[in-house]
């Protein structure tokens, strides 16, 4: 088993695709020396194109109970590395520091995003405290999924299995469809934090920079593929490692930025 790789999703309409291999191309310019899986079910004809971004193939069968963003609760099952790094398709790697994210992750999580203990608040239309009631704890980790490191272990398919459960046992409480697609991953893997008692990483530290942090509701843009500066202001200047570019907002800029990465590796032209 390899020891640290990459994964994406990209599963559904072609366009989802086009997201994973945006992402990968990023990842390949500023962390190249690890692997990437895509779990898909891409044909061998839609991926014959971009056989120099992915290193390993994993098909994915549609399991109707899983849908959407759902199907980030099987990552775990799925995973052949022995760390790995979940990275949603929408999200782009703008700086060479992952190694300090690695090891940092490595030496001393078995599960991990970056979030937040929370155990009061509104989150996904409902009070926090009602959400952590549902599941018998005292707080969850308020967190985006754009990312998420977990190792192939018990712990981690404890809480993978925690996960799925508090769906199957709760269904959608929080009565959110995401983008049409189906429940949000994000509440079963908040609540299975506080189950399982996981602490989350930071979301950022005291200069601002961050292994993942979302371009929503920020500002004053400042991002270029290759400078391994990028920035923007959200609540104070922010400098993420990742940007996850959810519902690719802002779109000049994350068109700029593929643009960039795809002619780096010779993609499209």
């Amino acid at each position: 088993m390899t020891s640290q790789g990459y994964q994406l999703i990209a599963t559904g309409p072609e366009k989802y695709l086009e997201l994973a291999v945006r992402c990968a191309a990023s990842i390949k310019h500023w962390d190249p020396r690890r692997r990437i899986q895509l779990l898909t079910d891409a044909t061998s004809e839609q991926l014959a194109q971009y056989k120099e971004l992915f290193d390993d193939i994993t098909p994915y069968e549609n399991e109707h109970e899983f849908l959407g963003p759902m199907i980030k609760l099987q990552m775990f099952d799925y995973a052949i590395y022995s760390e790995t790094m979940f990275v949603d398709a929408d999200c782009l790697i703008l700086k060479g520091d992952m190694d300090l994210y690695w090891d940092s992750l490595s030496e001393s999580y078995d599960v991990a995003v970056p979030g937040e203990w929370k155990s009061d608040g509104e989150w996904y239309g409902m009070e926090i405290s009602d959400m952590c009631k549902l599941a018998k704890i005292d707080k969850l980790v308020k967190m985006n999924s754009g990312v998420l490191y977990f190792r192939k272990n018990e712990v981690a398919e404890s809480f993978f299995n925690t996960a799925k459960g508090l769906f199957r046992n709760l269904g959608n409480f929080a009565n959110h469809i995401h983008r049409g697609l189906g429940p949000a991953d994000e509440p079963y893997l908040a609540l299975a934090f506080g189950v399982n008692g996981l602490n989350p990483f930071p979301i950022h530290d005291d200069k601002g920079n961050g292994w993942m942090i979302s371009t929503i509701g920020s500002s004053e843009h400042n991002m270029d593929a290759f400078s391994g500066s990028p920035s923007f202001v959200k609540g104070g200047m922010i400098s993420p490692t990742i940007s996850h570019f959810i519902g690719l907002s802002p779109l000049p800029i994350y068109e700029k930025l593929c643009n960039q990465f795809l002619s780096a590796a010779k993609i499209g032209g």
